[in-house]
């Protein structure tokens, strides 16, 4: 059976219609991770009784986003998000 290719074309304009969406939802991501940020300065505050340096926040900031990156690239993960896309697509 042979393959159908992309129409390039349509995909392009498909894409530029897109692309409104595509700042939306990276918006979203990116105030998505600030949240993930505050809860762990959060923490790191409750946990030493005492507010942060701005060294200290920004050590917690770099290090929530690591693990952040980390995670989703973990094979497992990425695994979980695309059988959830398949079934959200279908």
């Amino acid at each position: 059976m042979e393959e159908r290719r992309w129409d390039e074309e349509r995909l392009k304009k498909a894409m530029e219609e897109g692309k409104e969406e595509f700042i939306e939802l990276t918006i979203k991501l990116n105030d998505l991770i600030v949240d993930f940020c505050m809860r762990a300065l959060k923490s790191a505050e409750a946990s030493k009784g005492e507010p942060l340096n701005p060294i200290q926040v920004e050590q917690m900031i770099s290090y929530e986003i690591g693990a952040l990156l980390e995670q989703i690239s973990d094979p497992q993960f990425m695994n979980l998000i695309i059988e959830k896309a398949k079934l959200k697509y279908a």
